[in-house]
């Protein structure tokens, strides 16, 4: 499983201990902790574009926003002159 998903499976938990808290206390505890999970998986995903980004980049891969290659690097050197 994904880090970033593993991080929602368990702040969708922490919410749903949050509903089920017997006090406002543990309630705020919980939907604190969800809070912490979500952000968490954010900077997973984040870290993994930069990650993904910087390892193309190494390749020399330039893809368009939609993950597609723009054909930039093929070809290089043959006919142009």
């Amino acid at each position: 499983m994904e880090l970033a998903e593993e991080f929602r499976t368990r702040a969708q938990r922490c919410l749903k201990l949050a509903q089920d808290a017997p006090t406002l206390e543990a309630q705020t505890h919980w939907l604190a902790m969800a809070q912490l999970w979500f952000s968490l998986a954010q900077h997973a995903e984040e870290q993994d574009a930069l990650f993904l980004s910087n390892a193309a980049s190494r390749l020399g891969v330039n893809d368009d926003e939609n993950g597609h290659s723009n054909g930039n690097n093929e070809g290089e050197g043959e006919g142009s002159q």
